[in-house]
């Protein structure tokens, strides 16, 4: 099966273990049972998995990053060295959020923040 698009056609194939060999960064937003699925699969296959879904939001060992945020929990991490780990972000709330708030908190040391976001409830858009 292949794909169309501007630059010609490009070939579609179901998504395995296998299919993480030689990828050195892969984004992953196709929701959060994929990631914990192929997640853990393409990191222990040496690529650096920035996953988008809630999955390993609150996992221990997976930084939970914003890079302009806190760009140190990602020390250590090199792309095409073959090993492989999973970095996990915010959803876009708080992504927003911390990227104004970081710099007054640097400024200014904001102790306390309420914050409410109104979403839909059921999921579907």
């Amino acid at each position: 099966m292949g794909l169309l698009s501007t630059e010609g056609e490009h070939a579609v194939e179901e998504l395995t273990a296998e299919s993480f060999d030689g990828v050195d960064i892969a984004l992953f937003s196709a929701g959060g049972s994929i990631s914990r699925k192929f997640g853990p699969l393409a990191a222990e296959r040496g690529t650096v998995v920035v996953d988008n879904s809630s999955a390993f939001r609150m996992s221990d060992g997976v930084p939970l990053v914003i890079p302009e945020v806190n760009p140190e929990a990602m020390k250590g991490i090199r792309v095409g060295n073959g090993k492989g780990v999973l970095i996990a972000n915010p959803n876009c709330s708080t992504i927003i959020c911390l990227m104004a708030v970081t710099p007054l908190h640097h400024h200014a040391k904001v102790k306390r923040m309420v914050v409410s976001t109104y979403q839909e409830a059921s999921g579907n858009r």
